[in-house]
């Protein structure tokens, strides 16, 4: 094949990949217009980070098989775009944790001991010792949000260093956490007891502007901020409030919502440390990517088998029309239930039922929990690699393959059973490619996974549903559906609204002290 590497790779690989019969073209000075004008020749491309391969890029690249991503991540990738057209993308999974979690570490001590600052001042001829007075980490509390293995080195790194390490994330299981003793605790209650907070996790549309204001309102005064993840995670703008305020003690900031970032104001803070994206560029992280990447893409080229497939499984599935609904339904329940979860899964049971549920399972099994999953995990997660994830998590997984359901020719049923609860729904697909849910708990609804909406469970008396319309109204929020299901009077019932706008958390939390409301989330599918 014809390659083309278009990002600061190793050139070292070139060797290999040419001995392997390919041809190797290296020009990292492209940009998007130039790189579609030469894609066209090119049967494979290799990128890192910097190189944007957009829908116009995939759609020029008429010869193209393959893109490779040297790194965790894809989200350079239109990795929709490039399954549609049968391009297989391979990345690179674990090859920079070590360099990753390190680097956060590295942030963490220069945050702690102002060592920028003072190394600067030496450099301006100064001798300023009381400026730079530091802290300890010994007996800090460290929040972690995502515990992938990124987040599980820097786990053992900071226990290493006595501090006391707190956790979210509701895919790993208290046992696996008392392993890399790790207390395993709420969201709300990692922000408000942490001392120190490091993200962890993927951006992704639940995760962007995870860390905002509403977020810093619940932190301890002074509370500092790492973030060596992802972009976007974090509201720059709602940072630097915070930081002016002094509710935010310190940040240290790796990756920017744009790069490179023309954010300078968040650069100039005094209490800001910051690198450009540097968390996986270490001189052993970059030849193990790409070796990693060039190795994997010579055992698919000789059809032997090879790990980092992002979509290979996928690209079966997509020109088969009646997966289509079905690959859809499974992934937007695993979206909806990653929402409804606030502590760590036991175990997962998947149910299903009818012939066409029956011969997609393994399909629906995969893209149910790659969904599920992939809100917490920095790791990209696929149909091929999900399973094994929940595994490494400590999760319990059955399944059960049924040849009848009494009222669906279709059906799927999971249940989730977390540390203090459980989640049970019912699902199906109305006519040719509508999933719904038509059960919750034990409870009768039914409604269509896709938009905006919240749920909550409530009391089975009157007035709260018109209590609830009238915030929401007053808010100039339209309903566009309602499903309510009870099982029996005066018992609770489930409530499901579909709106047409996101909500505020201060319109949320007036919704909650709605008496006879137990708990409220907003999804967004």
């Amino acid at each position: 094949m014809k390659i083309l590497i278009s990002d600061k790779l190793n050139s070292e690989i070139i060797p290999f990949l040419k001995d392997n019969g390919h041809e190797v073209d290296f020009n990292t000075s492209l940009s998007e217009k130039q790189l579609i004008k030469v894609i066209p020749e090119y049967d494979c491309l290799f990128v890192r980070s910097a190189t944007k391969v957009t829908s116009d890029v995939i759609n020029a690249g008429v010869k193209l098989k393959v893109i490779g991503r040297a790194g965790t991540g894809v989200d350079n990738i239109d990795l929709a775009e490039a399954t549609l057209k049968g391009i297989l993308v391979l990345n690179t999974p674990g090859g920079n944790t070590r360099s990753a979690a390190e680097h956060t570490i590295a942030m963490m001590l220069s945050l702690f001991r102002h060592i920028p600052q003072a190394n600067f001042s030496m450099k301006m001829k100064k001798w300023d010792r009381k400026s730079f007075a530091g802290e300890e980490f010994k007996n800090k509390i460290l929040g972690i949000v995502g515990l992938g293995k990124i987040g599980q080195e820097v786990a053992e790194m900071a226990d290493g260093l006595g501090m006391k390490v707190i956790a979210y994330d509701p895919f790993l299981t208290k046992e696996s956490a008392e392993i890399l003793n790790v207390s395993l605790v709420s969201m709300d209650k990692l922000f408000e007891l942490a001392e120190i907070i490091s993200l962890h996790i993927p951006l992704n549309d639940q995760t962007k502007n995870l860390i905002s204001s509403d977020v810093f309102d619940k932190c301890k005064h002074g509370v500092k901020i790492i973030n060596c993840a992802r972009g976007g995670i974090i509201n720059e703008a709602d940072l630097i409030s915070a930081l002016k305020s002094g509710k935010v003690g310190g940040a240290a900031i790796d990756v920017f919502e744009n790069e490179p970032t023309q954010n300078f104001e968040l650069i100039d803070h005094p209490n800001v440390i910051t690198t450009p994206h540097l968390g996986a560029s270490t001189k052993e992280a970059q030849e193990k990517v790409a070796f990693q990447l060039a190795e994997e893409f010579v055992k698919f080229c000789k059809g032997n088998d090879f790990i980092g497939s992002v979509n290979s499984a996928a690209i079966k599935f997509i020109n088969i029309p009646e997966a289509k609904p079905i690959m859809e339904l499974a992934e937007k329940l695993g979206k909806f239930l990653s929402q409804l979860l606030t502590e760590g899964i036991r175990s997962i049971t998947i149910k299903a039922y009818g012939t066409k549920a029956v011969e997609y399972f393994d399909l629906i099994k995969s893209a149910f929990l790659k969904t599920l999953m992939q809100k917490y995990s920095a790791e990209n997660l696929n149909l091929i690699n999900s399973i094994h994830f929940a595994e490494q998590k400590g999760i319990k997984i059955s399944a059960a393959k049924l040849k009848a359901h009494p009222n669906f020719s279709f059906f799927i049923e999971t249940e989730i059973i977390t540390s203090n609860a459980g989640i049970k729904l019912g699902s199906t697909i109305i006519g040719a490619s509508s999933p719904r849910i038509v059960g919750y708990d034990d409870y009768p609804v039914e409604f269509e996974l896709n938009g905006k909406m919240i749920i909550y469970h409530n009391i089975d008396e009157p007035g709260i549903l018109a209590k609830v319309s009238n915030i929401l109204s007053e808010s100039n929020i339209n309903i566009a559906g309602v499903s309510l299901g009870r099982n029996s009077k005066e018992s609770q019932a489930r409530t499901i609204i579909k709106i047409d706008e996101d909500l505020l958390i201060s319109l949320m939390n007036k919704i909650f002290d709605v008496d006879g409301i137990m708990n409220l989330w907003k999804i967004n599918l």
